[in-house]
């Protein structure tokens, strides 16, 4: 399936975004990942326009989808293959937007360590709902097992590439 601008209506909140950035954090994570995807971030409608709750430098933060559309990033859309209550989803995502800083030591450290290691060692912050900070496939793999425990068996190791990869998401090119 193909989603454009004029189709943003087939977007559901619950709905994943990955995008593939050419900044050079962004081709380290590539390189790191072995994967196009840099980073996620959860789709959500509120007062009829389409934004996404991420995590990103500023901690967990609501940006509108249209900054994304208008950037030279390339944009694909996960759609959940499981039920996916939008409402219920909105407040839960919400009440971290603005109180939840960015996981600087889990992207920087843990990370780095995991690649590295092949995913044998992991520092980093463990599968928790008292969790003060994020990365950005941790934020949506956070949100999802709230809803869904059987998504990741550690939603705190979990990274763009392994979204892309979950077999529970049909992928949807974004097309500009």
């Amino acid at each position: 399936m193909e989603i454009d601008k004029n189709s943003l209506h087939l977007i559901k909140t619950g709905d994943n975004l990955l995008v593939s950035s050419k900044s050079w954090l962004a081709r380290t994570i590539q390189k790191f990942e072995k994967s196009p995807w840099n980073h996620s971030a959860m789709f959500w409608w509120g007062y009829d326009e389409l934004f996404v709750i991420e995590a990103d430098k500023r901690g967990i933060c609501i940006t509108p989808f249209k900054d994304y559309i208008n950037s030279n990033r390339d944009l694909l859309i996960l759609k959940p293959k499981f039920a996916v209550d939008g409402s219920e989803y909105g407040k839960f995502m919400l009440p971290y937007a603005g109180h939840t800083k960015y996981g600087y030591f889990n992207l920087i450290f843990a990370q780095s360590i995991k690649f590295l290691t092949a995913g044998r060692i992991w520092i980093g912050p463990q599968n928790n709902e008292d969790t003060k900070t994020f990365i950005c496939g941790e934020w949506s793999a956070f949100v999802y097992n709230h809803f869904n425990d059987w998504m990741f068996e550690n939603w705190s190791r979990v990274a763009p590439v392994d979204l892309f990869n979950h077999s529970q998401f049909e992928h949807c090119k974004f097309i500009k």
